[in-house]
């Protein structure tokens, strides 16, 4: 049973909030450690720094937020050079709806029907590559006047491979789909 956010995760939250309010930025993690930094009364501009079991309390407060889903990943890929980037899930919600959203349930719910748009659109362009792929494998055929005898018209002569199908419908849709969003989901 959940107890609901600590009080490091409420501070996450509200330093984003403010960040996206008065900048509309997001923050990285470097950021997040400056304000916790400065918050403690210590200035990361002269070196200052959390000390190893603060900074992995601060990371793992973070990881909690993004994994129950009050946090969302909305830039970088993870790495030095391009860092991950966070927002809250109100202020995404708002964002998307037009006004601002307080409640964090109707914000995740917000975000979940955006989510679901998303993937319909996803799977229409993937059903479309699809059929684009199985009619150049197999372009539809026309009936001619002289078909043979014994066939029926609109038939072809070539067999269907249906193993080659298979493997077109796998690679497209796996090439369609985002595999950040479906980890994110899985983890849920």
């Amino acid at each position: 049973m959940s107890r609901g956010l600590g009080d490091v995760q409420r501070e996450i939250k509200r330093m984003l909030t403010v960040m996206f309010d008065t900048y509309g930025a997001v923050m990285g993690f470097t950021d997040i450690r400056a304000c916790f930094i400065a918050k403690h009364g210590g200035d990361p501009e002269n070196g200052d720094r959390l000390t190893p079991t603060h900074e992995r309390s601060l990371k793992r407060a973070l990881k909690g937020l993004v994994d129950r889903g009050d946090v969302l990943v909305v830039g970088g890929e993870g790495g030095p050079g391009d860092p991950y980037r966070y927002t809250t899930i109100e202020d995404f919600a708002g964002t998307a709806n037009g006004k601002k959203v307080k409640d964090t349930a109707h914000a995740k719910q917000i975000v979940a029907e955006m989510q679901e748009a998303v993937m319909k659109v996803k799977r229409a362009d993937a059903d479309y590559a699809l059929q684009a792929v199985a009619n150049a494998l197999h372009p539809p055929t026309i009936p001619s006047p002289d078909f043979p005898a014994g066939r029926k018209r609109g038939s072809t002569c070539k067999r269907r491979s249906s193993s080659a199908l298979v493997s077109v419908v796998v690679i497209v849709q796996l090439l369609s789909l985002s595999p950040r969003v479906l980890n994110r989901q899985s983890a849920r």
